[in-house]
């Protein structure tokens, strides 16, 4: 039984990114993965924050909310929903929720 609204999260995000199936089907969600946050050079604790939290997840948000068709079909699989909620700041700074 799939659950009727998953909120993609931060450790949802990192779930999906881990999946290499998922990946390789989709090549949005890739090429989503690749980017990464910059960490400071120069500061060491940025550097281990930016490297623990390696995934730029409001850039990965924004492309889970463009998905559409077979894309957003295998990511809901992958998830066991039926619909799924992602909270993205605008480009006016107010946060926003989508439901696909």
């Amino acid at each position: 039984m799939s659950a009727k609204l998953v909120v993609i999260e931060d450790t949802t995000i990192t779930a999906l990114l881990t999946n290499p199936k998922l990946l390789s089907e989709i090549p949005a969600l890739k090429a989503a993965a690749s980017v990464k946050n910059a960490g400071s050079p120069t500061c060491k604790p940025c550097a281990r924050s930016a490297a623990a939290k390696a995934y730029n997840y409001s850039h990965v948000k924004k492309v889970i909310s463009n998905l559409r068709g077979e894309p957003l079909a295998k990511i809901k699989k992958e998830l066991g929903a039926e619909r799924i909620r992602i909270i993205v700041r605008s480009d006016s700074g107010k946060l926003v929720q989508i439901t696909i």
